[in-house]
């Protein structure tokens, strides 16, 4: 029997030197006492369905949240002209931007999309 493949799921920590309401510090590195990161996110979500509703489609999801409560997203759902899904391209782009970002601010992810969560 062939084993269902997992979702993509990649996360990395990334300095920031905004407060998002909770940031994460990482213990034992020697400059926890005064640096702060988020979590950069790149998600393949499944669909969201229950019985006959569907609540979301297939999709790619670029995050970046805090430790707690504070969050930014894009989703991709999108379909090119000649009826490819370039969903995950798209997604991985960006995620690869934010990640070479030096010191990534909330006003910089939201010129690249991001959103509240």
């Amino acid at each position: 029997m062939k084993k269902k493949q997992e979702p993509c799921k990649i996360d990395v920590f990334k300095e920031v030197n905004e407060d998002w309401h909770g940031n994460f510090r990482i213990e034992n590195d020697c400059r926890y006492s005064t640096h702060r990161f988020v979590r950069v996110s790149l998600l393949e979500l499944l669909p969201l369905k229950r019985g006959k509703t569907v609540y979301r489609e297939a999709c790619w999801r670029v995050a970046v949240w805090g430790n707690d409560d504070m969050g930014m997203e894009l989703d991709f759902d999108v379909v090119d002209g000649g009826g490819n899904n370039i969903s995950e391209e798209l997604a991985r782009s960006l995620f690869q931007k934010i990640v070479a970002q030096k010191l990534p601010t909330k006003a910089w992810l939201k010129s690249q999309g991001l959103g509240p969560a």
